[in-house]
């Protein structure tokens, strides 16, 4: 009969099975964490882009203008406003909050994340008034009239909604309901969440995952041009 023995790691091959383990687990990790993130991303973009095919096909269907960004009297922002004639597009719960958007809001909806919302629409106000696509009714001498579609030089080229995440964004607030600039994205508690990339809802409905500094033309981040304007070449 043939006797057999089993062979035991020396040392040395034990600390080598470890060592490889702690590579693979030092380039697995964080891939799988980059493929959650980007799952998140991607999710988001649909997210976003039923969000703007529900404004401008309401829009579309009620006249000619999109909605007020914000209207203070009447205490509706743009999601109040499209959800009163199409309640599909805007359902209860979160369908206004991006995945990777965890950031707390502040009270008394610090627990509540239906309450949250992550998007902002572009009203990118100037010394010359609104150069983006939201028109808001603050008071008789604070206003600016909703924005025509006609109005909108290169639809494909010109923002309606970007992510924004800020712990005063909430659903049916006027507060972040509308956005000025690119720098208002970019707070270092949303970069940390998103890795500097964000979700870019353009007028034609389609959507894309940009670096702010990428979506601002001529413009600077706190003053921005390009994608954030209604006129072209800017």
């Amino acid at each position: 009969m043939k006797n057999t023995t089993c062979h035991a790691f020396t040392l040395v091959e034990l600390l080598t099975v470890i060592a490889i383990i702690g590579i693979l687990a030092a380039i697995l990790i964080p891939t799988a964490a980059s493929v959650r993130k980007t799952a998140k991303m991607s999710r988001s973009a649909a997210q976003l882009r039923g969000l703007c095919i529900g404004i401008l096909t309401n829009t579309t269907a009620n006249g000619t203008t999109l909605p007020l960004g914000y209207d203070q009297p009447a205490g509706e922002v743009w999601g109040q406003k499209i959800n009163a004639d199409s309640p599909d597009v805007f359902a209860s719960g979160p369908s206004v909050l991006a995945p990777l958007d965890t950031l707390p809001r502040t009270a008394p909806d610090e627990n509540n994340p239906a309450n949250w919302r992550s998007y902002s629409m572009v009203r990118n106000l100037d010394t010359n008034g609104i150069l983006g696509v939201a028109g808001y009714y603050y008071n008789a001498t604070n206003n600016a009239p909703a924005v025509s579609l006609s109005a909108i030089e290169i639809p494909s080229r010109t923002l309606l909604l970007v992510e924004r995440f800020d712990r005063n964004n909430k659903r049916n607030s006027s507060s972040c309901s509308v956005i000025d600039s690119a720098a208002s994205q970019m707070t270092a508690e949303a970069v940390a969440l998103t890795g500097g990339k964000f979700a870019y809802g353009f007028c034609d409905g389609h959507v894309q995952i940009l670096k702010p500094e990428d979506t601002i033309g001529k413009g600077s981040l706190a003053h921005p041009r390009g994608m954030w304007t209604i006129r072209a070449g800017d």
